[in-house]
């Protein structure tokens, strides 16, 4: 019999949720990639607004280097709040390497955000990015919030 306890993407869904409404306000742009690991549903739950078309790293690793750029000219041009991501990059097999394998976005990545919080949840880990440049959409940060140490969540 099925019993949410026993699925990760639904526990790891609301370690997302529960890290995107304690540091961001109901309504920021987040760049969220992810393909069936919760990211998703986490995002709708905590009011937040998906910053491109983009929700699925599908669309990026087949998209001609044309699209990527465009993707990437969208997020310099109207930076996001935040950037979660997940190891959930199907076709490819679970891991980060979509990201860390895509110089132009790793570049991105390191330029503007912080790694703020990881969590895992079995199979499915996921990484939240907080923009460190401006702060508009963060609520109850503190000073050095942004540039803390990752916090590592697991939740129950």
């Amino acid at each position: 019999m099925y019993h949410v306890k026993n699925d990760a993407a639904p526990r790891a869904s609301l370690a997302m949720q529960s890290a995107l409404q304690s540091h961001l306000a109901r309504g920021a742009r987040v760049q969220m990639l992810d393909s069936d690991s919760g990211a998703f549903l986490a995002m709708a739950r905590a009011g937040m607004r998906q910053a491109t078309p983009h929700i699925q790293w599908f669309s990026l690793l087949f998209a001609k280097e044309s699209g990527r750029r465009k993707f990437l000219a969208a997020l310099d041009a109207d930076p996001p709040d935040a950037i979660l991501l997940t190891n959930d990059q199907w076709p490819k097999a679970r891991g980060f390497d979509a990201a860390s394998d895509w110089p132009e976005f790793m570049a991105l990545l390191t330029r503007g955000y912080d790694l703020n919080l990881a969590g895992h949840e079995g199979e499915i880990l996921w990484r939240l990015y907080l923009r460190r440049a401006a702060q508009t959409g963060f609520r109850d940060v503190e000073p050095n919030a942004l540039t803390s140490p990752v916090r590592a969540v697991q939740s129950f």
